[in-house]
């Protein structure tokens, strides 16, 4: 009978001989008096038994009857967390979540509070370290769906507004606007932000740094700007350019330094000025060659000193001072040659691991 146990033997493969328990059993209980004991009647079996067995080994359960609770859609919880943290996430990017309908007030002491399941959350790119990746943050409602309706298999699909949690801009007034902005933590006041302005004439991409703005390219950047470009440093800028660097300008090219203003050309400099070049110096100003220095003019050079001058035409040289003296003594002064100040290297930006904790 059910609930008992048995030994088989000598069954016709030998790995089935075991100690069995009956899990189940049928019995068919006949009596043939009744039938006539011709050739087309043969007598029915008196006692008939089938059973369903298990191995004693095994551990048996019963079987399951009881309806699986079915949740019939998807609903809202507010996200939770420890008292004064802003975010609570564990490895695998899950969150704990309290739902409107939960009987009872969360405790009031914290750990006791944070009993209860992860929740899994969904993302819109999910690879192998590879992705999106958004935590909702402590405070904020999301969207908790439940896989094939099972209550403990619960999934976060998305994140709602509230009147506690309002759209980052004024609405409809900024309807027209969509954004990717975030919250500093802990305590906020800051943001980073990626937003687009859709209206038609004004449209605009906007990026907003809260601090550092880093970009890692391992090969080209290209870009083309339709019309002018703007570019404000308020403390220092810092180039370094490995191979050539090429400018070209149709138009002017104003520059003002009001400090010092150093350049070091370690083979070749040369310069070519269409009409007029002019350069003047408060002070003095020092032209020093290793060997040969060499001026050319094609209609006159000047060399100009208080009242005293020369002047070289093509004809002749016109020699003016008071007095003029010709091998008398005196001495000639010395250029000072130029000594510019080296360039300070730029830091290396973020290659994307900079700010990653282990």
């Amino acid at each position: 009978m059910a609930g008992g146990l048995f030994k088989l033997q000598e069954h016709a493969c030998d790995a089935q001989n075991h100690d069995y328990l009956v899990v189940s059993a049928e019995y068919e209980i006949n009596s043939d008096t009744y039938v006539s004991n011709d050739n087309d009647h043969r007598a029915l079996p008196f006692f008939d038994c089938s059973f369903t067995a298990l191995r004693k080994e095994n551990q048996f359960r019963a079987e399951r009857i009881t309806p699986r609770p079915v949740v019939a859609g998807p609903q809202t919880a507010m996200v939770v967390g420890p008292d004064g943290d802003e975010i609570l996430t564990d490895k695998y990017g899950r969150i704990k979540v309290q739902f409107h309908w939960e009987q009872f007030a969360p405790p009031s002491d914290s750990s006791e509070r944070m009993k209860r399941c992860w929740v899994r959350v969904s993302h819109s790119w999910a690879g192998k370290r590879w992705g999106t990746f958004f935590i909702p943050r402590i405070g904020q409602e999301v969207l908790v769906d439940f896989i094939e309706g099972d209550p403990d298999r619960p999934l976060v699909t998305g994140c709602v507004y509230n009147a506690n949690t309002m759209p980052p801009y004024d609405l409809p007034a900024n309807s027209a606007l969509s954004t990717l902005k975030s919250n500093s933590t802990k305590g906020g006041g800051g943001f980073n932000e990626m937003r687009f302005d859709d209206t038609k004439g004004s449209e605009q991409l906007f990026f907003h740094a809260e601090k550092d703005h880093e970009t890692w390219i391992k090969n080209d950047t290209l870009a083309n700007v339709g019309n002018d470009r703007h570019l404000k440093v308020t403390g220092n800028e810092f180039i370094a350019v490995t191979g050539a660097r090429h400018d070209a300008v149709t138009g002017d090219r104003n520059a003002k330094v009001d400090g010092n203003d150093s350049l070091n050309v370690s083979q070749k400099l040369q310069e070519k000025v269409g009409m007029d070049y002019a350069m003047d110096a408060g002070m003095n100003v020092h032209i020093k060659a290793g060997m040969n220095v060499v001026i050319e003019a094609g209609v006159s050079i000047t060399l100009k000193a208080g009242g005293a001058f020369v002047v070289v035409g093509p004809a002749s040289v016109a020699v003016s001072g008071t007095p003029i003296l010709l091998n008398s003594g005196g001495s000639a002064g010395s250029g000072s040659g130029s000594s510019p100040t080296a360039p300070t290297a730029p830091k290396d930006a973020d290659d994307g691991t900079k700010k990653l904790k282990s």
